[in-house]
């Protein structure tokens, strides 16, 4: 799972690598399925099975908002064999067209999950997105309504609807030993992957008493996982229940987030750590490049404790009062050594992705922008990988400009509810417009295709002061 604890394991990743045929400060896209034909060459990025080759590495569809849609990423990397990494993310693939039905809403269509998971067994260089069956509406993309199919294809946690359930995101991801056949459990016969998600019942069915739970999937056999296994995977199971067997404690907890303590247009990602399994913390530090208006900050540890590498998303412009003029952002990877007091060294920047505007993205309710609410970043002995939400492939829709404008006047004025809608939980703020105003526009057919494409980028960066 995404987080900065000193694990007690011993990583012994190989030469570095890329994700992108460099060597260093390199990245891909790990998630993205919005503009399969014309991204630019980028390099030695990843071939996908069946012999099609785009950057857009987990998609098995180039579909328009919301199925061009990522955001929250999830990542964990095998200690056993660190050439393994696995990923997740809110992943929209598998729910129907905007243009489906109605032409003016983007609803979640009921019962079909969005918990994407993706596998990489060369270090990141490459990335492919399983395609299960299971509840989808992938194929409703034309303007007739939806009718989802119950063994279609999905890119998202299998078992669950099966189960009574559907994943609904949210994703954490960790590795553990497999069992060793006696009520216990040893890296000696691999590991085991977790994946951790917000589950519901699936409508009209109730798998569990709750509205909503913690879901847990797992899978012993990561080949087979990736190449299409949806037996690979045990049926999800329900862990609301907390208890000491599901945690252990930490030696050294690193703790990041971002502020406006030093003023608006001044925000900053912050550091503190903690030797003592979080009893006391030492004070905040800043620990994001000048300039950055950081957002949702993930750090990671190496097991040594002797590294730490930081991801987060960065704004370039000031706070924007209106739609009409760009914001440009981009993911950021720094790293910086950790000393014995557990205090880290000053970060240093391994890494600064290309830039997008923000306001290309979309929740479904259309009202506003969507990136997710958190990243990720894992560390091991020789390296330190991350994924963050991007928008470089993200396109500019006037018309959703010019609504959301419309929609945040309607707010301050009294005459419309503030609402998102970019839930799984909120479909019905999804799927309709603010009474008080006109209608929303189409986005299949108003919008460039690319409106609504976020995805999720990651790098991979081998450690710089060995």
């Amino acid at each position: 799972m995404c987080g900065a604890f000193r694990r007690m394991l011993d990583y012994s990743p190989g030469k570095l690598f890329s994700w992108e045929g460099k060597t260093i400060a390199s990245e891909g896209v790990v998630c993205g399925h919005g503009a399969c034909n014309d991204f630019r060459d980028t390099g030695s990025h990843s071939s996908l099975r069946r012999g099609r080759r785009r950057e857009g590495i987990c998609g098995q569809s180039c579909g328009t908002v919301p199925q061009n849609k990522q955001n929250e990423p999830g990542l964990a990397v095998n200690p056993v064999n660190t050439q393994i990494l696995a990923a997740g993310s809110n992943d929209e693939i598998d729910l129907e067209a905007c243009r489906a039905g109605d032409d003016d809403d983007c609803p979640f269509t009921e019962g079909v999950g969005v918990s994407g998971v993706y596998f990489s067994f060369d270090k990141g260089k490459s990335w492919t997105q399983p395609t299960y069956t299971g509840y989808s509406a992938r194929r409703c993309v034309t303007d007739a309504e939806c009718n989802p199919d119950r063994n279609g294809p999905i890119g998202t946690l299998p078992k669950y609807y099966e189960n009574g359930l559907v994943s609904n995101g949210d994703p954490e991801l960790a590795f553990g030993p497999k069992p060793n056949g006696r009520s216990g459990f040893t890296y000696a016969n691999g590991a085991r992957l977790y994946y951790a998600n917000i589950a519901e019942n699936f409508p009209g069915r109730q798998a569990f008493k709750r509205s909503g739970a913690i879901s847990v999937s797992r899978t012993d056999n990561l080949r087979a996982a990736a190449a299409d296994k949806k037996s690979a995977w045990k049926r999800p199971v329900i862990a609301t229940k907390q208890s000491s067997a599901l945690f252990s404690d930490k030696e050294e907890i690193l703790l990041s987030w971002s502020d406006d303590r030093a003023g608006q247009n001044k925000e900053k990602a912050y550091l503190k750590h903690s030797t003592n399994q979080g009893g006391t913390y030492s004070r905040p530090v800043a620990v994001s490049q000048s300039g950055d208006r950081a957002n949702q900050p993930a750090v990671a540890i190496s097991p040594d404790g002797t590294d730490a590498y930081l991801t987060y998303n960065a704004y370039l412009a000031p706070w924007r009062h209106g739609t009409g003029k760009s914001r440009p952002m981009l993911g950021v990877v720094r790293h910086a050594n950790v000393w014995r007091s557990g205090a880290t060294g000053g970060f240093t920047t391994v890494h600064r992705g290309e830039t997008g505007d923000a306001r290309g993205s979309s929740a479904n309710g259309l009202t506003s922008e969507f990136l997710g609410d958190y990243n990720c970043a894992v560390a091991t002995r020789g390296y330190g990988a991350a994924v963050w939400n991007d928008v470089r492939n993200a396109a500019v829709c006037p018309a959703i400009n010019a609504y959301r404008r419309d929609f945040v006047e309607a707010v301050q004025s009294g005459a419309a509810e503030p609402i998102v809608g970019d839930e799984a939980e909120d479909g019905d703020e999804a799927a309709e417009a603010p009474t008080e105003l006109d209608g929303p526009p189409a986005p299949n057919s108003d919008c460039p295709t690319r409106f609504g494409n976020s995805d999720i980028f990651g790098g991979s960066y081998a450690d710089p002061t060995p």
